[in-house]
């Protein structure tokens, strides 16, 4: 049984709604728009919602057009008088309303409209799943074609995908898959960079102010190749709204969802630079941080502050030598054709440590395949 929201400043209304469709709905009531946006703040957002067009102090056009930006999933009926009709065609685009009613309407108009609303809503989310796992499945590929020659890239985008991941949990933000599709793909337009400015960016160094400038389009970059892809329109205002995220007003979590997800993302990298340059810190000082130069707004620390580092899972593979990457860990020691140990079972593997054993087996062979902890980047 689903639910529907019923939303009129007239009492005795909502309790008619109640009694004609209770039996095959879960209903919930609203005396005013703003009574409604704070209940789905709560609850989440209801497959179906019908309000009033004339309330006072916000208007069903009105409501509507923030549920719109916040949950746009939500089928939305309209309920309008007759002499409301012009004012009520006007405001349909604003508010996006799939459905308007002019009252009085008889009880089977009404559920009629509902049923429509309930199967429309039914196909989206059967649509969002076949999105996602198809999408998923193809950037799982694509991450898993990238760390091999970029691992640096690779592993920080799941690790900013994750996080955003976790504060989309925890803000109960009801159609996640656009927020963490927006921060992997936000972080392929770094490939285009050159190297060496790429790694500074990594590592958290010093950039001047063209190399700033290069980092700050990527985002950009990566939306203009989004805008080609079919159904990806929540990613793309995602991505398109990092150019304006440091003017966004600090008081406040942002209501409009492209905003929200850029500043979520941004959290996330600025956390995961932390994270990963200072990995010695303690307690919250990541966290601070974070919010040291002022550019998130103080209502999210609270969900910053819950996030938790992924940790990598591992799989054994033999490997040869040219295959090493950094942050593989050696699964057996690794030794000569003489037996001779190089390298202890349980080390983890750096730039260094394998070009030392490159140039060591030009000199004296060493035994191959080497068996290595392999870390596992997947997408959840």
């Amino acid at each position: 049984m689903i639910t529907v929201m019923m939303v009129d400043d007239e009492e005795h209304i909502l309790q008619s709604y109640q009694r004609l469709i209770r039996r095959d709905y879960n209903v919930v009531t609203a005396l005013s728009g703003k009574q409604a946006l704070e209940m789905i703040s709560t609850m989440g957002a209801p497959p179906v919602i019908v309000s009033d067009f004339r309330m006072p102090g916000m208007s069903g056009a009105e409501f509507f057009s923030e549920v719109r930006k916040r949950w746009p999933d939500s089928y939305r009926i309209l309920l309008t008088g007759f002499a409301d009709f012009n004012e009520t065609v006007s405001s349909i685009n604003e508010g996006g309303i799939q459905r308007y009613l002019t009252k009085p309407c008889s009880p089977d108009e009404l559920k009629l409209a509902i049923a429509e609303g309930e199967k429309l809503y039914a196909l989206r989310q059967a649509e969002h799943e076949l999105l996602n796992q198809t999408l998923m499945g193809s950037l799982n590929m694509f991450v898993s074609v990238l760390e091999s020659k970029y691992p640096e890239v690779s592993k920080r985008a799941i690790r900013i995908a994750d996080y955003v991941t976790q504060m989309t949990t925890d803000l109960k933000i009801q159609d996640p898959w656009s927020f963490k599709v927006a921060a992997l793909v936000s972080q392929f337009g770094y490939l285009s960079m050159p190297p060496e400015i790429l790694q500074k960016h990594l590592v958290a160094k010093p950039l001047s102010d063209e190399e700033i400038s290069l980092v700050n389009a990527q985002p950009e970059v990566m939306q203009r190749l989004v805008r080609k892809i079919p159904r990806m329109g929540p990613v793309e205002a995602i991505l398109g709204h990092f150019k304006t995220i440091l003017h966004i007003d600090r008081k406040e979590i942002p209501a409009d969802s492209g905003m929200l997800g850029a500043l979520l993302i941004f959290a996330a990298q600025l956390y995961d630079t932390a994270v990963n340059t200072y990995p010695d810190q303690q307690g919250d000082w990541h966290v601070h941080h974070v919010f040291k130069q002022n550019q998130i707004p103080e209502a999210l620390r609270p969900v910053i502050a819950k996030l938790k580092p992924k940790k990598s899972e591992y799989q054994v593979k033999g490997l040869m030598l040219s295959e090493l990457r950094a942050d593989m860990i050696t699964a057996a020691d690794v030794r000569t054709t003489t037996d001779m140990k190089l390298l202890s079972q349980g080390q983890t593997l750096t730039r260094a440590s394998i070009e030392q054993l490159l140039a060591y087996d030009v000199r004296v062979s060493i035994a191959q395949p080497v068996m290595v902890h392999v870390p596992i980047l997947t997408l959840n």
